[in-house]
Parts: C-alpha cells; sequence; structure tokens
C-alpha cells in the first residue's frame, strides 16, 4: 500500500521549499549588490568632477611643470583635468606641490590609453586606461586616486599604516582589504570629495581624516570644508 502524505506536511515542504529559494536568492542579491560604500571613489560623479572648477589649458600645463610631471597621448581635456587635479592639492598643501607627490625620474609621467582595463603605476609613468564611455581621463578623482599610488609609492603608505594600525577607513568597497587602495582611496576622497570620510561615523575614518588634514599644509581642513560647503550647495 503506497504511502500516504498528509495535507499539513505537503503543505509544510512547500513551505520549507520556497524559504529555501528565497534564501537562495537574498544571498545571490547580497553577493551580487554591494553595499552603499562598494563603488569606487571615482564613480561619484561630484568625486570625478573634483573640488574646484576645470582649471584653463595654460595652467594645467604650468601645474604639470611645477610637480615635475610630463603627460603622453592625453586629449587637451585630460591635461586641464590633470591639471585641475594638481592645481587644488597645491592649494590644499598652502600654494605649493607635496614633495612626494613630485616626480623624482626624469620623464615621469600619467599616459593615457583607449580601451578598457584598470589604470595602474608602472616604473616611469601611470597609465590611465579611459574605457570607453566611462571617460576616466577626465575624472578627476581617478587621477588622484592614480597620483595616490605615487605618493603611497614615496612614503606615503608606511606613514599611513603607522598612523592607522590595522584599522580601515572604508570610503569605499574598493579600499576595504587592500592597504595600497585604502590609501590611494582615501587620498582621493580627501581631495576630491572630503565628506566621504568627514561624515564617516568610523574611528578609522576620523584617523585617515586627521592623517591627511596633517599631510598637508595647515591650510588643507579649511580647504575641505570649503569644498564639502560648495558640493553640498551644487548638490541641493
Amino acid at each position: 500500500m503506497p504511502l500516504q502524505i498528509s495535507k499539513t506536511t505537503q503543505s509544510a515542504r512547500t513551505t520549507l521549499k520556497v524559504f529555501k529559494i528565497g534564501s537562495l536568492f537574498l544571498l545571490a542579491t547580497a553577493l551580487l549588490v554591494k553595499p552603499a560604500f562598494g563603488e569606487s571613489v571615482k564613480a561619484d560623479p561630484v568625486a570625478a568632477h573634483g573640488c574646484i572648477e576645470k582649471v584653463s589649458l595654460e595652467s594645467a600645463q604650468a601645474a604639470m611643470k611645477r610637480f615635475n610631471l610630463h603627460q603622453m597621448n592625453a586629449r587637451p581635456s585630460e591635461v586641464r583635468t590633470l591639471g585641475t587635479a594638481l592645481v587644488y592639492i597645491e592649494k590644499l598643501n598652502g600654494g605649493k606641490p607635496p614633495t612626494e607627490a613630485v616626480g623624482v625620474e626624469a620623464g615621469y609621467r600619467f599616459n593615457f590609453r583607449d580601451g578598457v582595463g584598470a589604470s595602474r603605476q608602472t616604473t616611469g609613468e601611470i597609465q590611465v586606461t579611459r574605457n570607453g564611455e566611462k571617460r576616466n581621463g577626465n575624472n578627476v578623482a581617478q587621477l588622484v586616486h592614480e597620483l595616490g599610488h605615487y605618493i603611497g609609492n614615496n612614503g606615503g603608505y608606511a606613514e599611513y599604516r603607522k598612523v592607522m594600525g590595522s584599522h580601515m577607513c572604508k570610503v569605499s568597497g574598493y579600499s576595504d582589504d587592500r592597504w595600497n587602495e585604502q590609501f590611494a582611496e582615501v587620498f582621493a576622497a580627501f581631495v576630491t570629495r572630503p565628506n566621504k570620510i568627514k561624515s564617516n561615523p568610523s574611528p578609522a575614518c576620523k584617523t585617515a581624516f586627521r592623517f591627511f588634514a596633517n599631510f598637508f599644509d595647515g591650510h588643507a581642513v579649511d580647504m575641505a570644508m570649503k569644498c564639502m560647503e560648495h558640493q553640498d550647495e551644487s548638490e541641493d
């Protein structure tokens, strides 16, 4: 005689099956959807614009000379974007380039390239990949992030870790588990979107904000506050 399954048992099994499917869906969603800080700083359109209006081509070229940096394959708009980043970094540092950001190699350059893939620092240059419609060459935060790696390799990483200990300021998911990316992302945030650090409740972010305030000249905090006010007004 075949085993009879009660309606109650069948209902319980159906409920369990639905629960399992729902759990798997939620797990998949959690893996695919990043938290609020998931995207890199450059993905923030406000950070991509930076704290000041884009400087002229002449001002950009003059700033590059002061930083002893060169460019290769850059479009005029990309030269201006790089110059905008450098000019503002000078403002944070009392009107002069930070020593760690000045090119020490002859002909050290930003090399702008078509195609897709990650930008990176190599011997003799910082390679900036435009990534098609993302137009990373015109993204201030992207260029500041890459310059951050250069500064990190000139002693910035070691100083940052000394101050931060084992704690990390998670301004983005891109900065959550690698010290070199952590440094570059927090540096990019301080220069282009300081509120990402200032408004973060994490004690590590408060420490990171103080670190970069001290890294630059004493004007850095005032400049960062003005930037936040300007960016808040622009978003209203």
